[in-house]
């Protein structure tokens, strides 16, 4: 095949544009998860990642523990950027600070 064969170029094209948009359903899917690792959830919450850790430590938010490594639910920073904290089993919330909107993790463990 030479480099001016439609039908080389035609296949080079159909396998650039496939591995193009395998990598945009990836990311698509990546960002609609559920499930962010510490340095995502920082860059979601505006934090850096050392105040994820320690809002886990604080009990803010549940760190999961996976073979990957640790992970952190959108929901739950969520609800912690709202002044609530998720129970961990019920799945129902509590408010934390009603009257004072928190606007970053690390406030969210301060009486108002």
């Amino acid at each position: 095949m030479s480099e001016t064969d439609p039908v080389a170029i035609v296949a080079l094209l159909r396998e650039e544009l496939r591995k193009g948009l395998e990598e945009i359903l990836n990311e698509i899917s990546r960002q609609h998860s559920p499930w962010m690792n510490a340095n995502s959830a920082a860059r979601y919450a505006d934090c850096s990642p050392s105040t994820i850790h320690k809002a886990a430590a604080k009990g803010i938010i549940t760190r999961y523990d996976q073979f990957t490594g640790p992970r952190f639910r959108r929901d739950e920073i969520d609800a912690a950027l709202e002044g609530k904290k998720l129970k961990r089993r019920t799945g129902e919330t509590e408010n934390r600070r009603a009257d004072t909107p928190t606007h970053r993790l690390a406030d969210s463990s301060s009486k108002p």
